[in-house]
């Protein structure tokens, strides 16, 4: 999981690779990749940390998905105002 520091430098526990331990650093700082543990999880929890989202790219839909959606959401928005008819 990917983590930045809210506030502070935030301890990062030494490791096999890292002896000597390290910090997470708060923004503008680039967001750190650690295991998701408990020691993580609990500063995430305590606010801490943030967790970062992984930047996820939307595959472009065709042509048919997109009007199969427009159909949907259409047919939602009636179905809803509809409903509201005759309510004061």
């Amino acid at each position: 999981m990917r983590v930045i520091a809210t506030e502070h430098p935030v301890p990062v526990p030494p490791t096999a690779e890292h002896p000597e331990g390290s910090f997470i650093q708060p923004a503008p700082a680039e967001p750190v990749v650690v295991p998701e543990n408990a020691y993580f999880l609990r500063r995430i929890a305590s606010g801490e940390l943030a967790r970062v989202d992984e930047p996820v790219e939307a595959a472009p839909a065709s042509a048919d998905e997109a009007q199969a959606i427009s159909d949907i959401s259409a047919k939602s928005t009636r179905g809803a105002k509809a409903t509201t008819k005759g309510v004061e």
